[in-house]
């Protein structure tokens, strides 16, 4: 074999080597994305469970302003309701960096502008 041969076979090799180490490490990118974002999605919802979880006893928390015998739970699409003497609250909890959703923010707008009724369904 002559010189120049071996020169070209060298970086024939070379370049193979080069492209299965940049193949690997972007398989490795890859997975490592795909574990961040699995990482993301389940401390996320650990964050949402841990917040429903919480939501459960406000209620019963000293720092809770009203008493806690007239807060009825909901759930959904608000957290609660109580009932004081001379008014009626709507009652959303929220922990850490959460914010209201698009439902929740709806019926705070309806609360503002005075569109809630009070109806009586009679069965006979």
């Amino acid at each position: 074999m002559n010189p120049m041969s071996i020169i070209f076979l060298t970086l024939f090799i070379i370049l193979i080597i080069s492209w299965a180490i940049i193949i690997l490490l972007i398989k490795n990118n890859v997975n490592k994305r795909k574990q961040i974002s699995d990482l993301d999605k389940r401390k996320r919802s650990q964050s949402t469970l841990y917040g429903q979880i919480t939501e459960q006893f406000i209620p019963f928390m000293d720092s809770f302003p009203w008493d806690r015998k007239n807060f009825k739970f909901l759930g959904k699409p608000i957290d609660g309701i109580q009932f004081e003497k001379e008014k009626i609250i709507f009652i959303e909890f929220k922990t850490a960096n959460s914010t209201l959703n698009s439902d929740q923010r709806n019926i705070r707008e309806l609360v503002k502008s005075g569109k809630v009724e009070f109806e009586l369904i009679k069965l006979k």
